[in-house]
């Protein structure tokens, strides 16, 4: 019995087989044959098969390209033996016919001490010496020769630098470092010229590291000014701190504080120690201030306030107690209360201090 099917057309029942539904003439559709089906799926096969590389094909490629390029390795490899055999030939063949003149050219440069130009021509020709000239010979002589001018050479140079050196300052640390590392080449196992490099080297490297800390102003530099009243020069030695100082409002901000040492022909010697913004805080009783020079125990100083009542910067008294610690020192801590911010300590580079 044959499958029955629904007409797409009117929704009746009919056979699978039949060509029109008999009830309104709609044709039958027919499904797909297997056949039909198995060469569809061998066209889809063969169209991936085609996009996708052959690795054996790749590989060949890759080895052809590999051998391409061996080949003319080999080939350029080659021809420079073949190079450099035609001119040992032709070196070969015009010293046998020119021997003469070789040798004549080679003792004229000997005797001019151009010994470079002649070594050249006897490593040429060295490998076929001829029976009435010993290349190995001159060869042998041009290279003693040619120590020993640079020995002479040499020497003579040494001789101008250590006099040379007499004549350089000290401080001309970079200067007299070249000409040490100069006599350092001409006499590696000088102990005497290494030391002298390494000393001049370190005393660069200090030089510009002062200048490093100078450009930050965390070194002293100084100042002089005359004064207003015709009384005379004012001079000055400040530093400010190698730390940051950070306030709560209103005085928020990193900040350095500055250490000033202070000659005033009117005011005398004085010690003034000054923030950018902020606030010391000094008691009606009296105001002190722990200086710790170095590793040293804390030493109490006494702090006077400013005439006009600032309070970005306090003067520390015992100017000469001060100044003589500090000429001894190369570091020097100094704590203060600020208002509402406690006490801070506010640290100074004072190595070098000359004032």
């Amino acid at each position: 019995m044959a499958k029955l099917i629904k007409c797409s057309g009117c929704g009746e029942m009919i056979s699978k087989n039949a060509k029109a539904c008999p009830h309104c003439g709609e044709p039958v559709p027919k499904g797909t044959s297997l056949l039909t089906w198995l060469v569809l799926i061998l066209l889809i096969f063969g169209f991936f098969g085609a996009l996708t590389p052959d690795k054996s094909s790749t590989s060949s490629i890759s080895n052809t390209k590999t051998s391409t390029q061996q080949k003319r390795a080999n080939d350029q490899r080659i021809e420079r033996e073949r190079v450099k055999k035609q001119e040992l030939g032709e070196n070969r063949k015009y010293f046998s016919q020119s021997k003469e003149i070789i040798i004549k050219d080679l003792k004229s440069k000997i005797d001019n001490k151009k010994y470079n130009d002649a070594l050249k021509l006897t490593t040429k020709y060295i490998s076929f010496k001829g029976k009435d000239e010993n290349i190995s010979k001159l060869h042998t002589e041009i290279i003693e020769l040619q120590t020993k001018a640079t020995k002479d050479k040499q020497a003579k140079h040494i001789k101008e630098i250590l006099k040379e050196l007499k004549t350089i300052p000290s401080s001309e640390y970079a200067k007299n470092k070249q000409l040490y590392q100069t006599l350092s080449k001409y006499k590696p196992n000088n102990k005497t010229y290494k030391e002298k490099v390494k000393f001049y080297s370190e005393k660069i490297q200090k030089a510009e590291e002062h200048k490093r800390l100078s450009r930050l102003g965390v070194m002293w530099r100084y100042s002089e000014s005359e004064e207003k009243m015709g009384r005379g020069t004012i001079k000055n030695a400040l530093v400010n701190s190698t730390n940051k100082l950070s306030f709560d409002f209103p005085y928020q901000g990193l900040q350095s504080a500055t250490l000033q040492l202070r000659k005033h022909p009117k005011h005398g010697r004085d010690v003034i120690v000054s923030v950018e913004k902020g606030q010391f805080l000094c008691k009606y009783n009296g105001c002190k201030v722990s200086v710790r020079f170095d590793k040293g125990k804390p030493v109490r100083y006494n702090v006077s306030e400013p005439s006009d009542h600032s309070t970005t910067y306090i003067f520390i008294n015992n100017y000469k107690s001060f100044v003589s610690r500090a000429k001894r020192s190369k570091k020097i801590y100094i704590e203060a209360e600020f208002y509402q911010e406690g006490m801070r300590v506010m640290e100074f580079n004072s190595e070098g201090l000359k004032f």
